[in-house]
């Protein structure tokens, strides 16, 4: 330190100020609201590699609305492609039929 320069407290070196905040960014991902026929195809085709299905996976999976997956899934329960193996109020397992 050179002649006039005094040298800082440690408990002021690198102090954080109070209400400073780190920015986050969450990624926001578009999903569709809407199910065409090529995305109902393509979920035909992937029924029979799946052991359960459910709506979250649907949604992840395929890039759409939770409330569209279970839309979905209930259109593909009533074509009898899957079946229903447990529920509660909030969330629904299914399974694929077996060609027998």
């Amino acid at each position: 330190m050179g002649k006039g320069q005094k040298k800082k407290p440690i408990a002021k070196a690198d102090k954080k100020k109070w209400g400073e905040k780190t920015a986050k960014t969450v990624e926001k991902t578009k999903r569709s609201i809407h199910f065409e026929a090529d995305l109902m195809k393509s979920i035909k085709d992937d029924l029979p590699k799946t052991k359960y299905i459910s709506p979250t996976l649907v949604a992840e999976k395929y890039g759409v609305r939770v409330s569209t997956a279970k839309l979905m899934l209930e259109d593909l329960r009533n074509e009898q492609l899957i079946e229903e193996v447990a529920h509660t109020p909030r969330i629904k397992v299914y399974k694929p039929v077996s060609a027998s």
